[in-house]
């Protein structure tokens, strides 16, 4: 009896066995040795590439044309050191063809300038409604001031009788470069009963 049940353990063995082999040839089972486990492979994290800030390279100054750098010359001054200063002498144009002696004396202080204008007989002024009208012989005081800007220039303005009424005159003049010329040019703000106004003008040269 005990050699019979020996024999069928042997068996039963040798049937596992097969077995076994069997599902170990095939695939569906597999040998795992204890404190062999191969550990996973560790995971790289893949950084995004962060791109390079362009740099901006320095432009190289542009050539100037012939060479250094210029500095533009303020415009020469006026070659005219006496100013609106002094004695000038010329003749008064007006209507008609009628002229008169002048004579302008100025004097400058600064900015103010004050003159005097002499005229000698023969000037006339068509007056319009009012007639021709003979500009008397005399002098006339005026003031103004100049203009920095325009230091050749001088604008001002006075009163003059004529035949009994007070005319208001505006009066421009410029000083030529040299100084020694004078361009004068006078306006007359006549009555409003003449219709009209009227002008003289003249040419003055340095005493």
């Amino acid at each position: 009896m005990k050699q019979l049940l020996a024999l069928i353990l042997v068996i039963a063995l040798l049937l596992a066995c097969g077995v076994g082999a069997v599902l170990l040839a095939r695939g569906w089972i597999t040998l795992r040795t204890p404190g062999n486990t191969v550990p996973p492979a560790p995971t790289v994290a893949v950084l995004p590439t962060v791109a390079a800030t362009p740099t901006l390279a320095a432009l190289p100054p542009a050539p100037s044309s012939g060479g250094d750098t210029a500095t533009s010359a303020p415009p020469p001054a006026a070659d005219n050191p006496s100013g609106f200063n002094g004695s000038f002498s010329g003749t008064l144009s007006g209507d008609n063809g009628s002229t008169a002696p002048a004579t302008i004396t100025l004097v400058s202080d600064g900015a103010a300038v004050t003159g005097q204008l002499d005229i000698g007989p023969g000037l006339a002024l068509d007056a319009g409604n009012c007639g021709l009208q003979s500009v008397p012989a005399g002098g006339q005081t005026a003031a103004g001031t100049l203009d920095p800007a325009a230091p050749n220039h001088l604008e001002t303005s006075g009163t003059i009788p004529v035949s009994g009424f007070t005319i208001t005159v505006r009066l421009a003049a410029d000083l030529a470069a040299d100084g020694q010329t004078l361009t004068a040019r006078a306006d007359l703000d006549l009555p409003l009963l003449c219709g009209r106004d009227a002008a003289i003008s003249g040419t003055f040269s340095r005493n």
